[in-house]
């Protein structure tokens, strides 16, 4: 399924590759925190990007340009921003290199 993002017709269409859900743990300055986490994957032109969802304890966490961990169920660590946060979940957008479809 493509999406166009821009709506001007193959400008910035992104094709959903797919989602890996699971359970993970949540990194940033000293903290950890369990979390399960939905990465929705995306294919563009000239590039991949990632974004999702968290579910969880973040009471004490904010959105925040400093970069976060997360690590998938398989061990596979990517560095994400999150974007929004609220006390029971956040959403975020990855910075790191992805996991294949196949990870998860």
């Amino acid at each position: 399924m493509a999406m166009n993002m821009g709506g001007h017709r193959g400008r910035n269409s992104m094709k959903l590759l797919g989602s890996l859900r699971g359970d993970g743990v949540l990194s940033w300055d000293d903290r950890t925190a369990a979390v399960h986490y939905q990465l929705d994957l995306f294919e563009g032109r000239d590039r991949r990007s990632g974004s999702g969802v968290l579910d969880g304890e973040l009471a004490d966490l904010e959105a925040r340009e400093e970069p976060a961990r997360l690590r998938l169920a398989d061990g596979f660590e990517i560095e994400i921003v999150l974007v929004q946060v609220d006390e029971d979940g956040a959403m975020f957008e990855a910075r790191s290199e992805l996991p294949s479809i196949s990870h998860g």
